[in-house]
């Protein structure tokens, strides 16, 4: 109904927020990565898969911290009609993160300038996404909504996570390594 709409938008909307830090840490972070990605350096990339990894744990750590504050937050913000919408976005942060995960990803795609993959990657994830919608929204309600988003963000992620070390490899199990090379 038009109420669960309302709240699941405030939810959405509120998320917007993680969502706005993590485009403008992309943006930041997108012609730092390429100047790199240039140089073809082991050691070079290395770092560069820490830092990545540093990025994950922060966005991880922002859905963890929003997990617990926004139910709290969310009531005293907008109101207490609104405590639903708390608690879609203490889960609704997840599916964030793993958006924000997947966006630090798509420069290695975009540098291999073999961009079609992200485009079928896209594609499909939202296809999935649309189904997980309507088969979880019957049985969990909004929460499956979220839960939605949150599996398809996440196999979203993990395939252009793949797609980008198929098309770009970087040493993504040996960052903290020094090799022969370097």
């Amino acid at each position: 109904g038009m109420d669960d709409v309302g709240v699941y938008m405030v939810a959405v909307q509120l998320a917007a927020a993680m969502t706005i830090v993590i485009d403008a840490v992309m943006k930041a972070y997108g012609p730092w990565l390429f100047a790199r990605l240039k140089l073809n350096d082991n050691l070079i990339n290395q770092k560069i898969v820490m830092i990545t990894y540093a990025y994950f744990a922060c966005v991880t750590l922002a859905a963890v911290v929003l997990y617990f504050l926004a139910p709290v937050f969310v009531p005293w913000f907008a109101g207490s009609e609104y405590t639903q919408a708390g608690k879609l976005l203490a889960i609704m942060g997840f599916g964030v993160a793993f958006s924000g995960m997947y966006l630090a990803l798509g420069p290695y795609i975009f540098f291999s300038e073999k961009t079609v993959s992200m485009a079928v990657i896209n594609i499909l994830a939202g296809c999935v996404h649309v189904f997980l919608v309507f088969l979880m929204v019957q049985k969990y309600g909004l929460q499956g909504a979220v839960f939605a988003g949150i599996i398809s963000s996440g196999l979203r992620f993990l395939a252009v996570w793949y797609a980008a070390n198929r098309l770009h490899p970087m040493p993504w199990l040996r960052p903290f390594i020094r090799t022969a090379e370097s």
